[in-house]
């Protein structure tokens, strides 16, 4: 009898590990509809240079968030609700792989691994899920090389959590580049208005 339990036991674990490894490979969809995290501390959106220098100010209402929960509102225009429609669609469909989605991820991911060990794609989730509109003289600025605008993002993020955000332009998803800030915001740097997806790792 104990025998038998023993090997009985002994399957249960070889199937638990066996279950834990490949769910540890897939991506589990995390998309959800929440509120856009917003901008923070903005009274001025601004635009720089490759070296971080301000070569133009804008207002706060020059750029407009609209998260996932409203991509279905009256009020949402239809290229930004197509956009984010097809993202979440994307992003939340059955066993969907994030490095076939976002190839350039990988590279994210790879030059973390130093500062976060076993560090997988499969472990990331989509905290935020939202598109960036700019008024059109923003988008002229960025038209030139080496533009970027700043955008402060409420994204709330712990202080040694790992983060990636990448922005889909055109169809193809690109790394954004970003700063960390004391209060768990972000600051970003947009070479182009899109879709924008915060990942972390819970």
């Amino acid at each position: 009898m104990k025998r038998t339990l023993c090997i009985i036991t002994a399957l249960v674990m070889c199937m638990t590990i066996a279950v834990t490894s490949v769910a540890a490979d897939t991506f589990v969809p995390s998309v959800t509809a929440k509120p856009a995290p917003g901008l923070s501390h903005q009274t001025q959106i601004e635009v720089v240079d490759g070296d971080d220098k301000t070569v133009e100010s804008f207002k706060y209402n020059d750029v407009k968030i609209t998260p996932v929960a409203k991509k279905d509102d009256k009020k949402t225009a239809e290229e930004v609700k197509e956009a984010l429609t097809e993202a979440y669609n994307t992003l939340n469909a059955e066993n969907v792989k994030l490095e076939e989605v976002m190839p350039a991820l990988k590279d994210v991911v790879a030059a973390a691994a130093e500062e976060y060990k076993d560090l997988k794609i499969a472990d990331l989730v989509v905290k935020d899920l939202f598109n960036v509109a700019l008024d059109e003289e923003i988008e002229e600025y960025l038209a030139k090389d080496g533009h970027f605008v700043k955008l402060r993002i409420k994204a709330k993020i712990a202080k040694d959590q790992f983060c990636a955000v990448m922005v889909c332009v055109d169809g193809v998803w690109e790394p954004v580049e970003f700063e960390r800030n004391r209060d768990g915001s972000l600051t970003l740097k947009l070479q182009a208005p899109g879709v924008v997806a915060i990942l972390v790792k819970p």
